[in-house]
């Protein structure tokens, strides 16, 4: 998934998908939310032997790359 918002700063990377990860920013006060949905996200795709990854630059945006192993498929 990509978007082109303001993306996230070095120093919060690391909190990115824990639980109740919220950022106080200038360009995000208005965004509503929880802080749980990257944490769910992570813990589901994990839960099916999967990753997910970012890259972010700030000011440009984020992308996030999911990866999950199909086991049993048929080409």
């Amino acid at each position: 998934m990509e978007d082109f918002g303001p993306g996230i700063p070095k120093d919060r990377l690391p909190l990115v998908f824990r639980k109740f990860a919220r950022f106080q920013l200038p360009m995000n006060e208005q965004v509503k939310g929880t802080g749980l949905g990257l944490y769910l996200t992570k813990y589901f795709i994990e839960l099916h032997g999967g990753t997910i990854s970012l890259k972010t630059i700030e000011g440009k945006g984020t992308v996030f790359t999911v990866l999950i192993p199909i086991s049993g498929a048929h080409a």
